[in-house]
């Protein structure tokens, strides 16, 4: 009986999870990121309650880890001006008076103009822990093709799930 409780206990301390692993991304395996060459890339959605990062660090940590030099990355403001040239329409001041259509023109927008579209957001999971997620959304369709969501605990380790996250999505990119 002794033996049984012993590895009921060995069991459950191996499928803890451990303080410090490398964060785990999932990519879409029939996704095809070699034929990606423009990537949307909207602002950070930071809660104001975080302590690790702010906006502007959490970004610079990111672009210092993505390397591929044969994607451009589009900016909200690049896509609203791309949109404005094409269409003549101004969507910020659309959206003063029409704030669905607006959104609806610029994710019609973004689809046009990229084949993914990268979501970030720094938060808080129901236990109260900080966390990081990242989603890539393929705009043609809406479909998620890549995703990671992980807790925190220490700035040391919010910058190395970033650099992580980077890293891997410039290996998917790249075919490496």
């Amino acid at each position: 009986m002794k033996r049984f409780f012993c590895l009921i206990a060995l069991f459950l301390l191996l499928s803890l999870p451990v303080a410090g692993a490398a964060p785990s991304a999932w990519f879409d395996k029939e996704f095809d990121f070699s034929k990606v060459k423009v990537v949307y890339v909207n602002d950070p959605k930071i809660a104001s309650t975080l302590s690790y990062v702010g906006e502007a660090e959490g970004a610079e940590i990111f672009w210092k880890n993505f390397q591929p030099k044969t994607v451009t990355l589009l900016n909200v403001n690049q896509v609203l001006a791309a949109h404005q040239k094409k269409s003549g329409v101004d969507l910020m001041k659309l959206h003063e008076t029409n704030p669905d259509e607006s959104y609806r023109q610029f994710i019609k927008a973004v689809g046009e103009q990229s084949e993914l579209a990268m979501y970030t957001e720094l938060g808080r999971d129901e236990k109260g822990r900080e966390t990081v997620e990242f989603t890539m959304n393929d705009p043609q369709t809406g479909r998620t093709v890549a995703a990671l969501v992980e807790s925190i605990s220490s700035k040391k380790e919010l910058t190395a799930v970033i650099a992580s996250f980077a890293q891997a999505f410039s290996e998917k990119l790249t075919g490496k």
